[in-house]
């Protein structure tokens, strides 16, 4: 191969590594024969890895088994050839410290279509996760709450309604009013307002 060719594919496949070690989630490139051909710097802060485990087995690092079983999923989407994600991943940290992630395995195949490896990816989705966890304890105390507001609404809606049939039996019953005593009262009320003649005497008169 011709030097300055050489030096060409050198710098661009070194930019290319450069590309995936910035990648802001870990990431690890496998090759067809299961060797680690590339591992990023979140990979390698992530999983405690290092620039001496390129060219490993990738059986061999503790990563292809924890937080998952990566190396049959590995051979899956090698021989399906399309890319598979798992959603919250626990990985823990310590021992109360536990993040999530979704684990993304995508083939890697060449300009020809020719399947070159397959690159495993970690995105952290701590955070959505635990929005999602309080979200729904949220809505499960509200469903708590709005049941315990029903059942006391119920619990005393029936003390009230016994309350009213016990004061309506305390009433005296309406006694019906005999025949005539309407129109009797009415003329005893018309004989009251007339007033008998008064003697009006003159002065001269006393």
């Amino acid at each position: 191969m011709d030097p300055a060719a050489a030096s060409h594919d050198n710098r661009r496949r070194h930019l290319q590594e450069l590309v995936v070690d910035v990648y802001p989630n870990p990431a690890v490139v496998v090759d067809l024969d299961g060797v680690v051909v590339l591992i990023n710097g979140q990979a390698r802060a992530t999983f405690g890895l290092s620039q001496g485990d390129v060219g490993r087995p990738f059986r061999d690092l503790e990563m292809s088994y924890r937080p998952m079983e990566l190396r049959s999923v590995i051979e899956r989407v090698q021989t399906e050839r399309r890319p598979l994600r798992i959603n919250a991943v626990p990985l823990t940290r310590a021992a109360d410290d536990v993040d999530y992630h979704d684990v993304l395995i995508q083939p890697l195949t060449g300009d020809d279509g020719t399947l070159l490896g397959t690159v495993v990816m970690f995105i952290d989705t701590t955070h959505a996760v635990h929005l999602l966890d309080e979200l729904k304890r949220t809505r499960e105390d509200l469903e708590t709450t709005s049941e315990e507001l029903q059942s006391t609404n119920e619990g005393c809606g029936q003390p009230a309604r016994a309350g009213n049939r016990v004061l309506r039996g305390l009433l005296p019953p309406e006694r019906p009013c005999p025949r005539g005593c309407g129109s009797a009262d009415r003329g005893t009320v018309r004989r009251g307002l007339r007033f008998p003649p008064y003697p009006v005497r003159s002065a001269s008169g006393a």
